[in-house]
């Protein structure tokens, strides 16, 4: 998406991440999402965008959780772990 918005138009970024979100919302989906630590403060140090994608899964009612988490209740349900 970088190459599409650019690394400074963090509105349109931002927009296209909240209809990404709805759509995960509608179909009840799984989404991984990822930043590293250089593009997460790359013209926004204080962080506001992660903050705002953040805010915006939990209003939908979407479950925010690290990896670890998500892995540990996926083998819980499917009888890997006891």
């Amino acid at each position: 998406m970088r190459d599409k918005y650019g690394w400074a138009n963090l509105d349109a970024y931002l927009k296209h991440i909240k209809k990404d979100l709805d759509y995960i919302f509608e179909h009840d989906l799984v989404r991984a999402y990822c930043q590293h630590d250089w593009s997460s403060i790359r013209n926004d140090p204080d962080m506001n965008l992660t903050r705002q994608v953040i805010e915006y899964a939990l209003e939908k009612g979407i479950k925010v959780m690290s990896y670890r988490e998500y892995y540990y209740r996926e083998a819980v349900k499917n009888g890997k772990i006891v």
